[in-house]
């Protein structure tokens, strides 16, 4: 699958465990970032093939650039 395109954002409805939202917002406050963003950083990497650890790993030193 190639490179997704990073495009404008649309509003959906979707069920989530709680206990899996609870993490993502733990794991978004200990980089700084919206937790909403990382779930979809972690969709996208997922049809892409990339391991959630490779995302997180990714995700919080993009966060880090940005915070330098």
């Amino acid at each position: 699958m190639k490179a997704l395109q990073a495009t404008e954002k649309e509003r959906i409805t979707i069920r989530i465990d709680k206990s899996i939202i609870a993490q993502f917002k733990v794991k978004a406050e200990t980089t700084g970032g919206n937790y909403q963003s990382l779930i979809n950083e972690v969709l996208k990497q997922y049809l892409l093939g990339e391991s959630l650890q490779d995302v997180v790993r990714r995700t919080i030193q993009q966060e880090l650039q940005i915070k330098q």
